[in-house]
């Protein structure tokens, strides 16, 4: 995700412009708060461009070392949409700001072909001996470089404080009492995007290239 962020000026937005959703009284703005709460998903920045006709787009932004991701919102979400259709169609956006998740979107890895890399180098880094075909080699050595690094202690701490994931942290249900609550009170958009999941352990490995 670090390897592509830009600054937001960079991806065509202005800080100035970002809606604070949990005092918005647009009814959008109450879903996306409820969503990410449900999901224990750390909400992106929110920009709303009546202007554009499409749904959601990330922009993968960041504010000189710290990652700012953001949701950037169009015309077909702001008008015309009940609150069940909201709640449905922000809990799949959300999930895809999860960690094990997050790839998936373009601004992070822009072709699906990379996909592989991204993979390889993830199990490079748990299964050092794990042989890597000569035509993958280079690019998986690139990603697992700048993954490495990146999970440093040092230098992973932006990454981790965006996520709220402590680095000293057992993997543990993302389950806050806020979210239950507003289960509680509103079951029906809860049923449309609630869901629970693991953070997936970090650890440090040494580098497999010999």
């Amino acid at each position: 995700m670090a390897a592509r962020a830009r600054e937001h000026k960079e991806v065509g937005i202005r800080r100035r412009d970002r809606r604070d959703p949990t005092n918005d009284k647009l009814m959008f703005s109450g879903v996306f708060v409820y969503a990410s709460q449900a999901l224990g998903v750390t909400a992106p920045e929110l920009y709303l461009r009546q202007d554009w006709p499409g749904e959601i787009e990330m922009m993968n932004a960041r504010e000189k070392q710290q990652l700012c991701p953001a949701f950037v919102v169009g015309a077909a979400l702001l008008q015309g949409k009940q609150e069940k259709e909201l709640a449905y169609v922000l809990g799949k956006k959300l999930t895809l700001m999860r960690p094990d998740h997050v790839v998936r979107w373009p601004a992070v890895v822009p072709q699906v072909s990379e996909l592989k890399a991204y993979f390889l180098a993830a199990l490079k880094l748990v299964q050092p001996n794990v042989p890597i075909k000569s035509d993958m080699e280079q690019p998986v050595r690139s990603v697992w470089n700048f993954c490495a690094a990146w999970f440093r202690p040092r230098t992973s701490s932006s990454w981790l404080r965006w996520f709220g994931v402590s680095s000293r942290a057992r993997p543990k249900p993302i389950c806050t009492a806020g979210a239950r609550r507003w289960t509680t009170r509103h079951r029906g958009l809860a049923s449309s995007c609630a869901t629970t999941s693991r953070w997936p352990p970090t650890k440090s490995s040494p580098s497999p290239w010999r």
